[in-house]
């Protein structure tokens, strides 16, 4: 029964790999596991703001200055001031995106849809996925 299961799983994906170009995108942005956006909530869990990550490979999440530009800027959220210029960066490799936290002081944590507990960042990347939230300073970010 394993070896009919993974023939079978074989010839589906090889199905999804012949197919004409433009194809493929269709069917991860119809996956309900799929992340398509990173959404800023506020207090109450409403959605103020957003950001598009279809086809995008990498996002600098922090707070825009004169020096330095940012993909995602959380700098005029209510803790604004708490956001490092460079704090974490959402990097898509293998199909997954990982958050990693660059900050120097302030820290991240994700809260996992699967469990509902919020972990802190450590020294390494964390794949994270649609439902999980991030926080930062206290500022909810949705990935959906």
């Amino acid at each position: 029964a394993a070896g009919i299961l993974c023939a079978a799983a074989f010839g589906a994906d090889l199905v999804f790999r012949l197919r004409p170009p433009g194809q493929g995108e269709k069917k991860l942005r119809q996956d309900p596991f799929a992340v398509r956006e990173l959404v800023l909530l506020n207090e109450e869990d409403h959605p103020i703001k957003s950001w598009n990550l279809m086809g995008k490979t990498s996002l600098i999440i922090g707070r825009k200055n004169q020096d330095e530009e940012v993909d995602v800027d959380l700098g005029d959220c209510a803790y604004g001031a708490l956001v490092e210029p460079q704090h974490a960066v959402l990097n898509f490799s293998c199909q997954n995106w990982y958050l990693e936290d660059i900050s120097q002081e302030n820290g991240i944590r994700v809260q996992k849809a699967q469990d509902g507990i919020p972990y802190r960042l450590g020294g390494r990347p964390c794949r994270v996925g649609a439902g999980d939230v991030i926080y930062i300073a206290n500022t909810k970010l949705l990935l959906t």
